[in-house]
């Protein structure tokens, strides 16, 4: 994408929304804008969830004052997800049984669901292929309140497959097995990352877990359970540790820990049975619930493998338009922020997209109303030029006469000082002609550079005595530090004739060849310039390069600024008869 381009990015989140604004600059992602404001509502009712959401997003687009399409990430407890193989035939046929195994595997009939594929691996047999889906009636309603919220929906992403572009984006040669652990409020989403591609498992185990377990268990609310959750485990509130609410919560969330880190050996072993190659070798956590004390020592324990904590922002630049403080307090929150932004940066990732498309046709049609009403209106003022033009068309073709009469004179001047510049540049046309000759004699190049190896490799050739032992020659220290070659046409009276008889210009190939040269004798912490030491090598440098076949002269120029490490250039100028 160009260096301009922005995406501006929806994140809906169950506890939380954002909104961000990404470009492109240099090959780096640039984070221009960013708001993140926690929603409060009671997660315990699913119709609260949308209005304190369409609500928070209306006030954040007021206050950046942000227009324009943007992509929106579902949260994960809209989405239905699942992993099928079709075989590998093309992709009209393929498009035709992903569709089928949509109709067979979704609990819901095709006509009540917005539904896409992603094809995540294949072993040129059978592609393993992820499903997803929405209730249609639950997209409709998610899109008309992001519009409602002054937002345009382009694309609406699922949040659940972000995960993996999020580790893309950060590691991308990477060849290792990885689980990336999202602990979310409703759900934890899995993400299985292999050479091959990747796979998503979900588990109805988040943070409204813990909140549930501790509200029953001090028989307080739900909203008032999670707010002393939040601020106990975030150090936000200082309460000794012999409290009995404390001591319930700490209870509660290492059964939590057990509670999760069972439902991830379970999906971990089934992984392994499905594929012995893939299963993990590290974890890395990500998601506000995985910040939870002593999860990552529980998830070590019972994996028996390294546990990280994932964080894709890391190679993010902070814009001026974002608080560095901020934007390190949030950081926890934007894994599939990232993993959506990262499409600026590759294009050919296939976006899952689960727009209705009734939606889509509408925001289509919408961009074109514009150019519908002014072609309307284009429309009904059309005769009215034509008629009022009649009166004036006679002075307008007298007037056109006379524009094309000095249109004429000033092509004649311009033809005229074309044929002029191309007179000019016959020398210059001979020139590049003469430059034909460089394709045509690129063995004689190979030959050549092979003779310059050649040279070098005989300065630093070993002599063996009679006793066989090798002696190595200090002029072995040398090295090659730059080639530089051009070609110049020489005096004009000095030319060359061709079979045709005509004359034809002499080319003069110049080859100037930097080396370095290593001088043992000098000391290199108190360097000073030993001219006998440096002759020699100098002299046996120049006699090498005298004995090429190619080379027709030779002269240098030596700069000992550095004593110990002098350079030495050498400008060969090339046999014309040997091709080159």
């Amino acid at each position: 994408m160009s260096s301009n381009a922005k995406k501006i990015t929806v994140n809906c989140g169950t506890t939380h929304v954002s909104v961000s604004v990404f470009s492109e600059k240099a090959g780096s992602l640039v984070l221009e804008k960013l708001v993140v404001e926690e929603l409060s509502y009671d997660y315990t009712e699913e119709e609260a969830w949308a209005s304190a959401a369409s609500g928070a997003l209306s006030n954040i687009f007021k206050s950046l004052k942000i227009k324009g399409a943007a992509t929106v990430i579902a949260p994960g407890h809209l989405i239905l997800t699942k992993n099928v193989k079709v075989p590998q035939v093309e992709a009209s046929r393929q498009r035709q049984i992903i569709e089928f195994e949509a109709q067979e595997k979704f609990p819901f009939p095709p006509s009540e669901l917005v539904w896409d594929s992603q094809i995540i691996s294949t072993d040129g047999v059978e592609a393993e292929v992820v499903l997803f889906a929405i209730k249609r009636d639950n997209a409709n309603r998610f899109a008309a309140q992001m519009m409602r919220a002054g937002i345009t929906p382009e694309i609406i992403q699922p949040s659940t497959n972000l995960d993996y572009q999020a580790y893309r984006f950060l590691n991308v040669d990477a060849q290792e097995n990885v689980l990336i652990v999202n602990v979310g409020a409703r759900t934890t989403n899995l993400t299985f990352v292999t050479e091959e591609g990747f796979s998503i498992q979900n588990c109805a185990v988040g943070g409204n877990f813990l909140t549930q377990s501790i509200a029953d268990s001090i028989g307080k609310p739900f909203p008032a359970a999670e707010r002393l959750k939040v601020n106990y485990f975030s150090g936000v509130t200082d309460v000794a540790e012999d409290d009995p609410h404390v001591v319930k919560m700490r209870e509660n969330a290492q059964a939590f820990c057990r509670r999760l880190c069972q439902e991830i050996t379970r999906r971990v072993v089934n992984q392994k049975r499905q594929n012995p190659k893939g299963a993990p070798t590290k974890i890395l956590l990500t998601g506000r619930g995985s910040l939870l004390p002593g999860l990552s020592d529980a998830l070590a324990e019972t994996q028996r493998i390294p546990v990280e904590y994932f964080e894709p922002t890391v190679p993010v630049q902070v814009g001026a338009g974002v608080d560095s403080g901020y934007f390190d307090s949030v950081r926890f929150l934007l894994s599939e922020v990232i993993g959506d932004a990262a499409e600026l940066l590759d294009v050919s990732h296939k976006q899952v997209n689960l727009l209705p498309p009734q939606i889509a046709s509408d925001i289509a049609f919408s961009k074109k109303k514009p150019f519908f009403v002014a072609a309307a209106l284009l429309l009904a003022i059309a005769p009215w030029p034509a008629f009022l033009g009649l009166g004036a068309s006679e002075k307008a073709l007298e007037s056109e006469s006379k524009a094309l009469i000095a249109e004429k004179k000033t092509l004649e001047a311009r033809q005229a000082e074309l044929t002029e510049l191309a007179e000019s540049n016959v020398p210059v046309a001979a020139y590049v002609e003469t430059l034909d000759g460089v394709l045509a004699s690129r063995n004689a190049w190979n030959a050549f550079l092979a003779d310059i190896q050649k040279c070098v490799d005989s300065l630093q050739a070993p002599a063996i005595g009679e006793d066989g032992e090798k002696t190595y020659s200090s002029h072995r220290h040398i090295w090659v530090d730059g080639l530089r070659v051009s070609k110049s046409v020489v005096a004009p009276d000095v030319t060359e004739d061709d079979d045709s008889g005509a004359q034809k210009p002499k080319v003069r190939t110049e080859v100037e060849l930097k080396l370095r040269l290593l001088i043992p004798e000098v000391d290199g912490l108190k360097p000073e310039h030993n001219a006998s030491a440096f002759n020699s090598r100098r002299r046996a440098v120049l006699n090498a390069f005298k004995k090429s076949e190619f080379v027709e002269k030779v002269s240098d120029q030596a700069n000992v600024s550095r004593p110990n490490f002098p350079t030495l250039t050498l400008k060969l100028i090339l046999k014309p008869e040997k091709g080159i």
